[in-house]
């Protein structure tokens, strides 16, 4: 949560390098996906832990969302990354409700739910691709929203100075257009797993209501 923050700092710093931005997210996002694994591992899952990862993911995604609106210059993509924000926290809240305790990623919490959700969640691959590719695709548009060209980028990465000019620098351009795709996807989840988590708990009102009123029924 410390590299987050202080990663998100100095993404609001105007003279901020994004290699400091970049790094220090990606570790938090590393270490954010170890320690879930390792507490699995050793048998030390618990509620506050699930709570602990849904919100500490939610926060990051929404500051990495917030840097992204304040280098934008359209009001239309300002408005984008708002309509995006607003996706993220309301669907993953409706499916932590409707999950009724159970881990929001487990198979028990996806039974019964539309087939989007099934497989998203089932798919391992295509689950973490999605992730990192959303997030991936955020910390790109950081950087060439904050103006860097991607040939600087990819000097300043890969190689030597002196290389640049016989370098494809379309490489970068064509994972920025592949983790476009990646984090697309995954907001046609989000909208498949709202939907889903606001029938179900409908249907579960619904239930209850009906229950209710066989009960007053039978009182009579």
């Amino acid at each position: 949560m410390i590299a987050t923050l202080y990663s998100l700092y100095l993404g609001v710093q105007r003279d901020a390098e994004w290699e400091a931005v970049v790094g220090l997210y990606f570790l938090a996002f590393a270490l954010d996906a170890v320690d879930g694994h390792v507490a699995r591992m050793v048998g030390q899952e618990s509620g506050f832990g699930g709570v602990l990862d849904m919100v500490t993911d939610r926060t990051a995604t929404a500051g990495l969302v917030m840097i992204n609106l304040l280098v934008e210059e359209e009001d239309w993509k300002r408005f984008g990354w708002i309509c995006l924000c607003m996706l993220d926290i309301a669907s993953h809240w409706f499916h932590c409700i409707a999950a009724a305790g159970r881990h929001h990623k487990s198979a028990e919490a996806t039974a019964g739910k539309n087939f989007i959700l099934r497989w998203y969640y089932a798919c391992k691959p295509l689950f973490f691709a999605c992730c990192i590719g959303q997030e991936l695709f955020y910390l790109l548009n950081f950087i060439k929203e904050k103006g860097h060209d991607f040939g600087s980028v990819v000097a300043t990465v890969w190689m030597h100075p002196e290389m640049k000019g016989h370098f494809p620098i379309d490489i970068l351009l064509s994972l920025w257009w592949v983790t476009m795709v990646l984090a697309g996807i995954k907001q046609v989840v989000n909208v498949a797993q709202l939907a889903s988590a606001a029938v179900n708990l409908a249907e579960e009102d619904a239930e209850k209501g009906n229950v209710k009123k066989v009960g007053k029924n039978a009182g009579k």
